[in-house]
């Protein structure tokens, strides 16, 4: 709650959640000039809370599993397709390739939203389960989501012939301990011998004509007086969970 008071925020999107959603909507609601309001199926893994009008928001397409939601963001006459997606973890698909499959069905299906909607310009934020450096994310088959705001905005890459349209992921310069924030989203300790320790699985991408228009991506930490980290610094303790949530703009 903290959170959407310090920010301001106006759309909240919240996956794996337990708690009651006509609580949550009333708790998101207090003190505020408009009343928050859940407006996301039950069958989604992601819920969504806005205090939008309801003509700038509308729910437009579910995929079969939950996965992946999209609504419909209107918003001084501009159009913006809003995607809220839990892909499977890795306990499911424990191989990039099967990740990377499930992730061109997901990318496929927005596109082919795109399409039927004449919307070109598509925000995706979510548990991706994936980091940003892999096949499903950064592929030209799946997201094709690149990490440089100039090949992005060329809008698309040719693959073997085939237009591919690309998306903007800004997670990228969030990754290490040389940047301000934390080292990724997701912390997982590994015998492995071959560990990355933090991951960025959390991540919000932005199709490449809306790239300069993704404002302030910011991992949290915390809020007026909260932690979202244990006293190491990773995710967790006793007000946060074992993902540290993203904060964003648009400017629309």
């Amino acid at each position: 709650m903290c959170v959407v008071q310090d920010r301001d925020i106006s759309v909240v999107i919240l996956a794996e959640c337990d708690l009651n959603r006509n609580e949550l909507a009333t708790a998101l609601s207090a003190n505020r000039l408009h009343d928050f309001r859940y407006i996301r199926p039950s069958a989604s893994r992601v819920m969504l809370f806005t205090s939008l009008a309801e003509e700038q928001i509308k729910p437009v397409y579910e995929d079969e599993g939950g996965h992946l939601s999209i609504h419909r963001l209107r918003v001084e006459g501009t159009d913006v397709l809003l995607g809220t997606v839990h892909l499977p973890d890795k306990r499911s698909f424990i191989s990039y390739g099967s990740q990377a499959s499930f992730a061109q069905r997901v990318a496929d299906d927005v596109r082919r939203q795109e399409r039927t909607l004449g919307v070109d310009r598509a925000i995706i934020v979510g548990d991706f389960n994936m980091d940003p450096y892999e096949p499903g994310m950064i592929g030209a088959f799946g997201f094709h989501a690149l990490m440089a705001k100039t090949e992005a905005e060329r809008e698309t890459r040719t693959v073997l012939g085939r237009a591919y349209p690309t998306y903007y992921n800004p997670m990228w310069g969030h990754f290490g301990d040389r940047v301000e924030g934390p080292t990724g989203t997701f912390y997982y300790h590994s015998s492995e011998p071959v560990a990355y320790f933090w991951h960025m699985y959390d991540q919000v991408i932005a199709r490449g004509p809306m790239a300069k228009q993704l404002l302030d991506v910011t991992i949290l930490t915390g809020c007026s007086g909260y932690t979202f980290t244990s006293r190491n610094g990773r995710p967790g303790g006793p007000n946060g969970s074992d993902h540290l949530p993203l904060a964003f703009s648009l400017d629309l």
